[in-house]
């Protein structure tokens, strides 16, 4: 059991340590299958990303919420 955050510090590079330092608005870069799936979502539609292990899902869907959000 992990009684404080000073217990579970591993040493670790993780992305929350560039918060705040990546300032630059970068797009989030996509292949050619994960732009097709992407397509309708950008436009605002409602979908659900039905696509194989290791894919590309979770960059699928960090496009669409940076296209929207922007």
């Amino acid at each position: 059991m992990v009684n404080s955050e000073e217990e579970f510090e591993m040493g670790i590079a993780t992305d929350q340590d560039d918060l705040g330092t990546n300032i630059d608005d970068v797009d989030i870069s996509l292949r050619g299958y994960q732009e097709e799936l992407a397509k309708e979502g950008c436009e605002g539609k409602n979908v659900i990303v039905l696509a194989p292990t290791n894919s590309g899902k979770t960059r699928v869907a960090c496009r669409i919420m940076q296209v929207i959000i922007m």
